[in-house]
């Protein structure tokens, strides 16, 4: 695992498996309440993967219908992403513990 700390006492943990990667964002604790409006993470995926993927909806009921990469990129779409590269393993970007 590794732990890199902030000066603003936010940190990032970042954990690797034989097969895989999960990160963290850990945010310090503040006097008032926090609310996050907007999260900036990103991917920069080499090729033109196919990526299954349902568009953002509340309901989570859509779909996973094939897409390529190109042309997602920009557009809202929710999680999880399943990314079959032509050659090589498959990525699956999902999240967890969310509030």
């Amino acid at each position: 695992m590794l732990l890199l700390s902030f000066a603003s006492g936010d940190a990032l943990h970042i954990r690797l498996y034989d097969n895989g990667l999960a990160f963290r964002y850990e945010l310090a604790e503040h006097e008032d309440t926090l609310y996050i409006l907007h999260e900036a993470t990103s991917f920069a995926l080499q090729g033109a993967p196919q990526v299954y993927a349902q568009e953002l909806v509340s309901s989570y009921e859509l779909p996973y219908l094939p897409r390529t990469w190109p042309n997602i990129v920009g557009q809202r779409y929710g999680m999880p992403m399943l990314f079959s590269f032509e050659e090589g393993p498959h990525l699956l970007l999902s999240e967890a513990q969310l509030v």
